[in-house]
């Protein structure tokens, strides 16, 4: 299945609760965003063997079924997609689970507007920084190949991009903007940067729901 990263950006929405579903669409909307929504795992699966999307945002607790097993099928159809859980439990070991599960960040509701579209814009940021990074092993690739060598040094640069890529993605999308990000440090163990963000009330999402 091709790829997609459009300027606007192609967002899904799984969640089995109609008013979310309805007010994150709106906001997503607003922004210039193409925006589907699913109110279940087969819904979602569906869709997603049908239409390409950059964005995920999937709750956690979705009907009877577990987000992180649907998030699972989902990184089988879309391996490239950016899935954010989302989930109105704030306990440490809940983030530490979806991160672990291969989510690419997290999000606590009831969350205001502004952010989700931070968020989304992160993430969407970074889906078109892998796939400019994609194309650019493409580039390599063929000039070894037709120069009959390779080059680690170059591998190692694209590999170091991917890897400052994410980490910018999950450091900046559910925490406060920019000034604190000058101090951040990578964390030491997996998990203590998650863990750090939910310690520190002025980093945690908190929000309305509308």
């Amino acid at each position: 299945m091709e790829q997609t990263t459009e300027t606007g950006g192609r967002i899904l929405l799984v969640d089995d609760e109609a008013a979310i579903l309805r007010t994150f669409r709106y906001c997503l909307e607003d922004r210039g965003y193409t925006v589907m929504t699913a109110a279940s795992a087969a819904q979602a699966e569906a869709i997603l063997q049908r239409q390409v999307f950059d964005v995920c945002f999937l709750d956690l607790r979705l009907g009877e079924d577990n987000g992180l097993d649907v998030l699972q099928i989902m990184r089988t159809l879309a391996p490239w997609m950016r899935v954010v859980i989302v989930t109105a439990h704030s306990g440490v070991d809940t983030a530490v689970d979806a991160m672990q599960a291969g989510a690419a960040d997290y999000l606590l509701k009831p969350c205001s507007p502004e952010q989700l579209r931070l968020s989304a814009a992160k993430q969407l940021e970074v889906r078109q920084m892998a796939a400019r990074l994609e194309a650019l092993e493409g580039q390599v690739q063929q000039r070894s190949d037709a120069l009959g060598s390779h080059s680690p040094a170059m591998m190692a640069v694209l590999e170091t991009a991917r890897q400052v890529a994410d980490t910018d993605a999950t450091s900046s999308s559910s925490a406060s903007p920019a000034p604190a990000r000058a101090n951040w440090r990578a964390p030491s163990t997996p998990g203590a940067g998650v863990r750090r963000r939910l310690s520190s009330p002025s980093t945690a999402p908190r929000c309305r729901r509308t």
